[in-house]
């Protein structure tokens, strides 16, 4: 006979437990940097592996739990998916503005660095989203929600993906940069439900850009 694993109903009251915990505190609106002085955040920005916090925790002993939440899968039967191009849009809808327009949705307080200096001259559009995506093989798990990044081309919106598409841009020649000026619109489209995970803001994280378009570099409510 097959081994039959029993229900722990000890395991599954802490789980409930920690999980009503970790709601809690994204109803508190506490910050990062809140969490980390509490001592509940770990330096890669993980809350901490102790009971009544984490599904899985962490004693002096090892994992209390050892054994697997998840149904067994099939492994390594699907190929490693790439990173999908995200065309250029023709166009913004509103149109990007040196100040912050407001009254269409933006979130920024400041105005664009150098968008008469550099005005951009292509386009890209992403909308962060809810979406559903396969974790396993068909019929093994169903569909699981994750919030990603959809592509927007030219007002049409696509499904969201985790990573999200890529963007494939070159710095413009030795005295032109202007033709190197790109602009990237973010969209926030998160549910305002969180239903217990995350919190529906957004808040993108530049690396070696001005800064970008007002949709794309403050957190903000979805709309």
């Amino acid at each position: 006979m097959s081994k039959i694993s029993k229900r722990d109903r000890t395991r599954e009251k802490d789980a409930q437990i920690a999980a009503q915990n970790r709601r809690e505190l994204i109803a508190a609106g506490l910050s990062r940097r809140d969490l980390m002085k509490m001592g509940l955040l770990t330096t890669a920005g993980m809350l901490i592996p102790i009971k009544g916090l984490s599904a899985r925790p962490l004693t002096s002993a090892g994992l209390a739990y050892d054994s697997p939440q998840s149904p067994p899968t099939t492994p390594f039967v699907e190929t490693m998916p790439r990173l999908s191009v995200l065309p250029q849009s023709a166009a913004l809808t509103p149109a990007p503005t040196i100040t912050p327009n407001t009254a269409a949705g933006e979130a920024r307080t400041v105005a664009h660095q150098a968008f008469t200096q550099f005005p951009p001259q292509r386009f890209y559009e992403m909308s962060q989203q809810e979406g559903f995506v396969n974790m396993a093989p068909p019929g093994e798990l169903p569909a699981q929600p994750i919030w990603g990044f959809a592509p927007v081309v030219n007002g049409v919106v696509g499904s969201a993906t985790s990573p999200g598409p890529m963007i494939v841009e070159r710095y413009g020649p030795l005295g032109s940069p202007q033709l190197g000026s790109v602009l990237v619109r973010q969209r926030n489209r998160l549910p305002a439900d969180n239903r217990g995970f995350g919190l529906p803001s957004v808040t993108t994280h530049l690396h070696r850009h001005q800064r970008g378009d007002a949709f794309a570099v403050v957190s903000r409510p979805p709309h």
